[in-house]
């Protein structure tokens, strides 16, 4: 029975891997750091607090998704499904951030947070929320080439196994035959040596 292993992956690939859980690493930051913003503006969060600890919470899940994605093929429509919500939440929120400044403003309020503040860490925040939407767009592009292109040649065929492996007993005995030829002449020469001190001091007094 041939046993077939996984077909070997070119640089490209393996960056493009590292490359995808890199985003879903800053896609798991960026939840954390939503939520957190939310509990520290609100310790009781209202309406729009709400909707962006729920899109944190979503996102933290999407970024956990993507990490074990590679692992379980079965988590794909999982991770595509959370990173498309979480994108879409993004993309509204920065929407309405940047048109509806002075309402959100007013909902987040407080003696202490001034309206400055919030003002500039929500125009900060709504960059960060394109930002995201970016990366989360990026990363399901990747996970959809990843998973709809790759699996194609998850394994070696028959043929590129045998193929390997006389490659691979070929290497094997030219190697060996190597050895031995490198083996033979050092033996040859090493007795030359023994032959030439034993019998050419005796060769030189008998006819010196």
């Amino acid at each position: 029975m041939v046993l077939l292993r996984r077909a070997e992956r070119g640089w490209l690939h393996t960056l493009t891997i590292c490359f995808y859980i890199f985003l879903n690493l800053l896609i798991l930051v960026a939840g954390i750091l939503l939520m957190s913003m939310v509990l520290v503006l609100q310790r009781h969060p209202k309406a729009p607090g709400l909707a962006i600890l729920f899109l944190g919470l979503e996102t933290i899940f999407a970024g956990v998704a993507g990490m074990f994605e590679q692992r379980r093929r079965s988590f794909c429509i999982t991770y595509e499904c959370l990173c498309a919500i979480s994108a879409f939440g993004s993309a509204v929120l920065f929407l309405f951030i940047f048109s509806q400044e002075s309402k959100i403003v007013d909902q987040f309020e407080s003696s202490q947070f001034d309206r400055v503040k919030l003002t500039t860490l929500f125009w900060s925040a709504g960059w960060a929320f394109l930002f995201l939407f970016v990366i989360e767009a990026v990363a399901m592009f990747l996970a959809f080439l990843l998973h709809c292109y790759s699996p194609l040649n998850s394994y070696e065929t028959l043929d590129e196994t045998r193929q390997r492996r006389a490659f691979g007993f070929f290497g094997l005995r030219n190697d060996i035959g190597i050895a031995k030829e490198r083996a033979n002449v050092k033996q040859a020469k090493s007795l030359a040596s023994k032959m030439n001190k034993k019998y050419g001091k005796w060769t030189h007094e008998a006819f010196g």
